[in-house]
């Protein structure tokens, strides 16, 4: 799943063996963001809004994470 993050930068969110793990995604480059941890029994559905909480600080009104794919 790919998330534009407030028009910002985007983030791909992937599912591993051991969760869900973030990546952020640049031209020619993705590179895995240690800094986003999922807790256990996130649900794909939950993923936009949950995205919206972490990075809340970033916005200004009227933007939201949404998903790209």
């Amino acid at each position: 799943m790919k998330f534009d993050v407030y028009g910002r930068f985007e983030i791909e969110v992937l599912p591993e063996p051991a969760g869900w793990v973030a990546y952020r995604l640049g031209p020619g480059m993705r590179h895995r963001d240690y800094d986003i941890v999922f807790a256990s029994g996130v649900v794909e559905d939950d993923m936009e809004s949950l995205l919206d909480e972490m990075f809340s600080d970033l916005a200004v009104p009227g933007q939201r994470v949404r998903r790209t794919d």
